[in-house]
């Protein structure tokens, strides 16, 4: 029966004159039959629902596990690119250690600077380094750094992007390690008022990471020599500040050929005030020196520690 004879049947019983037993009985058993099929319907619906609600459970299923599959793919080819970059930075430092070992075989360190014989150690100076050799194996090298008592003991390049060694080895590969290296912006002779040296600090201890040893005051005071040495001469350099600087580049934020400038950074570093700088009162630093300073990073990535050296001593054969 549908909604439309169903509206007719109640109505004809609505507006009978009396209610007769016929009646009755035909309207109870109306009742009863719209009653089972609101029932049947009811019961059809529910059925309906759980037909289309098992009918998507597969759906959800099947799109659940799809995602679990691309989370799976995704997280081992995550662990894929940090095994290779392991492993990649692993044999990078094993490869320029190995190239700097290699040119350390042409190095003798057979002098010593001493505060009342000057350079000691033979009866004639030569340079201890064979820099022919040594640019044969990349142009740009054009000095040596040794610092006894620590691990820097390295030759220094200058490429014409100054950001070059940054990311290259001594041989001019591409090394996590990088390079000690100064920019354009200063000679290489070392005759510049200030002339500043990078380095990595790097978590293995090579490149200039046994500088912050020099945070120690007693390491200081039983380390305070530099060596420079060039195709040309050795130069000596004495350790007179250790200090934590921000990330400002010393070199483009003064002008060291205005010789007040030059008065007031000397003034800035005797006049430091900071629980991490030493700063040594026994070494004559002034507008005709020439600084020696090694830059290095901190924990914070904008700080930088620096050491700084005056040039005491300057040989040539």
């Amino acid at each position: 029966m549908g909604y439309d004879e169903r509206d007719d049947k109640i109505s004809e019983y609505e507006s009978g004159a009396g209610i007769s037993e016929e009646v009755l009985d035909a309207a109870i058993k109306l009742a009863q039959k719209i009653v089972q099929e609101n029932k049947l319907e009811k019961v059809n619906g529910e059925a309906g629902m759980a037909a289309v609600k098992d009918h998507k459970k597969p759906l959800v299923r099947k799109k659940c596990k799809k995602g679990w599959v691309l989370l799976l793919i995704g997280s081992l080819v995550l662990l894929i690119c940090s095994a290779c970059f392991i492993v990649y930075y692993i044999l990078s430092h094993r490869r320029s250690e190995m190239n700097i070992e290699e040119m350390r075989k042409i190095v003798k360190h057979e002098y010593q600077y001493s505060d009342s014989d000057s350079i000691s150690g033979a009866a004639e100076l030569t340079i201890p380094i064979d820099f022919h050799k040594l640019r044969e194996i990349n142009p740009d090298i054009y000095a040596w750094i040794y610092i006894p008592g620590t691990e820097v003991d390295y030759p220094v390049l200058q490429n014409d992007d100054d950001s070059f060694y940054l990311t290259h080895d001594s041989n001019g590969d591409y090394s996590v390690d990088g390079a000690i290296y100064t920019e354009k912006i200063n000679s290489k002779k070392f005759d510049d008022f200030n002339t500043v040296l990078y380095g990595h600090n790097m978590k293995n201890g090579s490149m200039f990471r046994s500088l912050h040893s020099y945070e120690e005051p007693e390491f200081l005071d039983n380390h305070r020599y530099v060596y420079i040495y060039t195709p040309e001469s050795i130069i000596v350099y004495r350790v007179f500040a250790v200090y934590r600087y921000d990330d400002r580049h010393i070199l483009n934020s003064y002008d060291f050929s205005n010789d007040e400038i030059k008065k007031s950074y000397i003034e800035y570093i005797y006049n430091m005030k900071s629980l991490y700088a030493t700063v040594k009162n026994d070494e004559t630093v002034d507008v005709d020196s020439h600084i020696l300073t090694l830059s290095t990073c901190c924990g914070d990535e904008d700080e930088r520690l620096l050491v700084q050296a005056v040039q005491v001593e300057i040989k040539t054969p």
